[in-house]
């Protein structure tokens, strides 16, 4: 027997022949082709380029002769003096798969695909190993597709190169018994392609209030921001007709009467790592609101009241416009000079 993996240099089966005449000895293979040994003195090897595969061919049947070109009378004689049949059974090896991608050169937003070759035609299971970036990744482990993993976002500002090892096993040794060792890895460096992140404008709050102020605030994804210039619109539909508010031209605004019932949104104007040029925009989410109505009374003037008294006891009531609360209500009693005497309120 033979190991599939057997090297070329190492001998499978070695041989020996004597003559009584000590005549020099021929030696010979058959069948000559269909097999990929070679005979190599009192040898048989491997012939240069050859291999064994247990998945194609578990066994061979050679016959290997021999003569030495006389015959008993010491005359030449070309017939086999001598043959032994021979049987080389192969052996099976768990040989390592092969991982191949299908790019060279991976991209943002471009799948990328690993495929395995298993020799001993097992069925595969894929996975990630574990590593700084792996988990930006997800591998389905029957297709060895790989993925950018849900809710992960690649970052060129951040890591514009990222590493994760791709695995498999076939689950078995060896021998064939069941083992969940890994079989083969691969190291993949994935380069992340800038690309042009507009700017985010954020406001202070998103129900604007007519006299109080609004800030708002550019983030750059592509870096820092510099020549940032202001501009505040507002809108009645919040999407079309976008009108200019005058003089309102730095990061803060406090909306006046005018914007109320308005949608408000921040315009920035800026220059960031990527580019110059560059605009970003922050919308309210509701209008603006009008302050609420002052509903406190300080004091009530009255003037000339005229009254009707019966007998000596007025009664009245004290009404608040609208929108303010109740003042006053109750009697009094006293003399018509002066309203003497008691007086009840609250």
């Amino acid at each position: 027997t033979v190991a599939e993996d057997v090297a070329e240099d190492v001998a499978i089966v070695q041989f020996e022949a004597t003559d009584l005449d000590d005549d020099t000895l021929s030696y010979e293979m058959a069948p000559a082709t269909g097999h990929p040994f070679q005979l190599d003195g009192g040898q048989i090897r491997l012939a240069a380029g050859e291999s064994l595969d247990y998945e194609s061919r578990t066994y061979y049947n050679l016959i290997l002769r021999v003569q030495d070109g006389k015959d008993e009378a010491g005359n030449d004689d070309s017939s086999w003096d001598d043959t032994i049949a021979l049987t080389i059974q192969v052996t099976n090896v768990d040989k390592a798969g092969e991982i191949t991608l299908n790019s060279a050169h991976p991209q943002v937003n471009t799948e990328i695909v690993a495929t395995l070759t298993d020799p001993d035609g097992d069925a595969l299971t894929y996975s990630l190993a574990s590593g700084a970036d792996s988990d930006l990744f997800s591998m389905d482990s029957t297709t060895g597709r790989l993925e950018v993993a849900t809710g992960a976002v690649l970052d060129f500002e951040i890591d514009a190169e990222l590493e994760v090892e791709l695995q498999v096993s076939d689950g078995k040794a060896a021998d064939h018994t069941q083992d969940d060792a890994v079989d083969a890895t691969i190291t993949l460096t994935i380069n992340v392609l800038n690309v042009d992140e507009p700017g985010i404008v954020s406001l202070s709050t998103e129900e604007p209030e007519v006299g109080t102020p609004v800030t708002a605030t550019l983030t750059g994804p592509d870096g820092a921001v510099s020549s940032t210039a202001w501009e505040w619109e507002k809108s009645q539909d919040g999407e079309t007709s976008w009108t200019a508010i005058s003089g309102a031209s730095t990061e803060e605004y406090p909306p006046a009467s005018g914007d109320a019932g308005m949608y408000l949104r921040a315009v920035a104007s800026y220059t960031d790592g990527e580019d110059s040029g560059k605009s970003a925009n922050g919308l309210a989410e509701y209008v603006v609101k009008s302050p609420p109505a002052d509903t406190s009374l300080s004091y009530l003037r009255l003037g000339n009241l005229t009254f009707t008294f019966s007998s000596s006891t007025l009664d009245y009531n004290l009404i608040a416009p609208v929108g303010k609360k109740r003042i006053k209500n109750g009697h009094s009693s006293g003399q018509l000079g002066g309203l003497g005497g008691n007086h009840a309120s609250r």
